[in-house]
């Protein structure tokens, strides 16, 4: 099977070279404001969008612009951001960002012409916890969801809902690590980590089209039920055809419908991955694997 892809694991390669030119970006030769980058995100109009443990940084080509939390102007809610999100909204562009102390989301106009709102925290919105560490969204049903190391939140048009292992639908694990959306059919796949093996891995809600509190959750893909070979899942990539893609300690799935146990591929160090702990995955046309 030919895939275009790129993996990225620990050591930062990717299986096979189409095109061998490389571009750096550090602190020593950009605007970069950390080597250590988390997330990354590409807006519509090409700008990219780097979170790192210091800060954000942005690059529209010629020129950077970073953010850091300032109380004043509550720009971020923490400098040390985990995740990444863009969402087209009626207004125009916008960025959510999970930090270690709350969400950010800010107009994105311009790298240089941004407006912040006031961070997602515990003691103003419903968010289960402040240590966020994913964002997703669902632009056809206006859901914005954050993972937590204690559980997941959604939030939409009705207000805040929290999912944990003792919530109605349950999670397989609380310490969520990852978030997709298959807006098209209303699939959220949450990603978790550290639990018992035949507890963790992918939780799977669904929201109705027509009522937005609806939400299911069919069975898990874990270790028992499902072809992941390992639970820990670090990572997921949504297919526009609705497809999954799980990066895990110990390599990667390919899941190509809905059904627990069919329809998997798995790959590893011994198909040609560099590495077996897959921290991110995403399409690229300059990438065969």
């Amino acid at each position: 099977m030919k895939l275009i892809i790129t993996v990225l694991s620990l050591l930062c390669c990717v299986i096979r070279l189409i095109a061998a030119d490389w571009t750096t970006y550090n602190t020593s030769n950009s605007g970069l404001i950390s080597n250590s980058v988390k997330a990354i995100v590409i807006d519509a109009n090409g700008n990219k969008w780097f979170g790192t443990d210091q800060g954000l940084s942005a690059f529209d080509g010629a020129k950077w612009q970073t953010y850091v939390k300032e109380e004043v102007t509550q720009t971020l809610a923490d400098n040390d951001i985990n995740d990444l999100a863009f969402e087209e909204t009626s207004t125009g562009p916008e960025l959510w960002i999970a930090t270690s102390n709350g969400a950010s989301v800010m107009a994105i106009p311009e790298i240089d012409a941004v407006t912040i709102a006031t961070p997602y925290r515990t003691d103003n919105t419903g968010i289960i916890s402040n240590t966020v560490t994913a964002v997703g969204i669902d632009p056809l049903r206006k859901e914005r969801w954050f993972g937590t190391t204690i559980g997941a939140s959604r939030f939409s048009s009705s207000g805040w809902r929290n999912f944990d292992m003792t919530s109605d639908p349950v999670l397989a694990w609380n310490n969520v690590t990852c978030i997709g959306v298959d807006a098209a059919n209303g699939w959220k796949y949450i990603g978790t980590t550290d639990g018992p093996h035949d507890a963790n891995g992918v939780s799977r809600l669904k929201t109705s089209a027509s009522d937005v509190d609806a939400i299911t959750a069919p069975s898990p893909y874990n270790r028992e039920w499902s072809g992941l070979w390992s639970g820990n899942v670090l990572c997921v990539y949504m297919e526009p055809d609705g497809s999954q893609w799980f990066g895990t300690d110990a390599g990667f799935g390919f899941h190509d419908t809905t059904e627990t146990k069919a329809g998997w591929e798995f790959f590893t160090m011994y198909d040609g991955l560099v590495d077996s702990v897959v921290q991110a995955i995403v399409r690229t046309d300059e990438m065969v694997m």
